[in-house]
């Protein structure tokens, strides 16, 4: 934190991968600590809105109100992975790729779209064996995919994890899932992007269309 007038440090705070506070030059000084949350100097937790985050663990204080759609460790903060994945605002995106083979295209049929929780969850899709599921299945590792998120390019974000997760789960029982010109990956993100649940103009995240830049 600097004094913007006189570029004066009014206090330096270093943190390890999960929030553990390795230095703080004013304790106090603000009340923001770790990925934004608000910092408490006693108890040394971090209140995220609806959760308590313990940054000695790495690990929520209580379970993800979303349950195991959340993935599978309800008190997992970002899949236990703090340095490959963020939690910026818990905002689910739309993502398209390039299908295999069609040489870095990414538009009309020649393209995959794909459904990716900010908060480190499950990512989803609709594939032509009617299962909604990651982005194919690594066989080393069946809870993850072959294609990582990184593979992606153009984005949108599309609304909050779990109005997102709520409009995927009634639109999995109302679309036909048989694979036509129709029923595919895109319209399946379409239809879940498109819900006036998360369209609605007051609750819209801000922000469109925004490219990925791999690492």
């Amino acid at each position: 934190m600097v004094n913007a007038d006189t570029g004066t440090v009014a206090q330096r705070m270093r943190y390890d991968e999960f929030g553990v506070v390795l230095e703080d030059s004013n304790p106090g000084f603000q009340p923001f600590g770790y990925a934004g949350g608000f910092y408490d100097l006693d108890t040394c937790l971090v209140r995220f809105g609806a959760r308590d985050y313990d940054a000695a663990t790495g690990r929520w204080l209580i379970k993800d109100a979303a349950g195991f759609s959340g993935g599978l460790n309800s008190y997992g903060y970002v899949s236990s992975d703090s340095i490959n994945k963020l939690d910026l605002n818990g905002e689910a995106e739309v993502c398209s790729r390039a299908l295999d083979g069609t040489a870095g295209i990414k538009v009309g049929i020649a393209r995959h779209d794909q459904i990716w929780y900010d908060d480190g969850g499950q990512s989803s899709g609709f594939f032509d064996d009617d299962i909604v599921r990651p982005d194919f299945i690594d066989p080393k590792d069946p809870s993850k995919g072959e294609h990582p998120k990184d593979e992606y390019g153009s984005c949108k974000y599309i609304g909050s994890d779990a109005d997102t997760r709520e409009v995927e789960e009634r639109v999995k029982k109302t679309m036909d899932m048989d694979w036509t010109a129709l029923n595919n990956c895109q319209g399946y993100a379409d239809k879940i992007a498109n819900d006036p649940q998360l369209t609605d103009a007051r609750i819209k995240p801000v922000g469109g269309v925004h490219t990925r830049k791999k690492p």
